[in-house]
């Protein structure tokens, strides 16, 4: 199935460093229905979507696996965390979405902050690498 006939939520993910969550963020934020597909956005809806994607927006995962915290899980370490947690953020730091999961036993505030910190850290690497991108492209 070509990209143009995806529905939006999945079209978006073809771009690096956008999965469903952020992908249903930023067509929330430009108010266009997920289930839209690609070829039916107008012109107004992609500058809404480039503004947005170009306004920084990141997201990561992070977990703990065999007690040792990881940034960015595989797909083998989310199915082994005992927590695992997806982070979105804009480029400010402002979070859009945190959504955590004891997969077996309940984590400890200190777990939690310790798994923000890292993935704020991670994040962080992703939004410079959005701002060199874009900064390339306007070259």
């Amino acid at each position: 199935m070509a990209l143009k006939t995806k529905r939006g939520e999945i079209g978006l993910t073809y771009i690096y460093g956008i999965g469903v969550s952020t992908a249903k963020y930023i067509l929330g934020k430009a108010g266009i229905d997920v289930n839209k597909k690609v070829n039916q956005w107008n012109d107004e809806e992609l500058s809404l979507i480039r503004n947005i994607i170009t306004n920084e927006v990141a997201a990561i995962s992070v977990g703990v696996v065999e007690n040792t915290p990881l940034l960015d899980l595989k797909y083998d370490e989310d199915s082994r965390a005992e927590v695992d947690m997806n982070v979105v953020c804009t480029g400010d730091g402002r979070f859009i979405e945190v959504q955590g999961t004891a997969e077996r036993e309940p984590f400890s505030r200190a777990q939690m902050d310790s798994l923000l910190a890292l993935a704020t850290k991670g994040l962080e690497t992703l939004v410079a690498i959005q701002r060199e991108t874009v900064g390339q492209a306007k070259d």
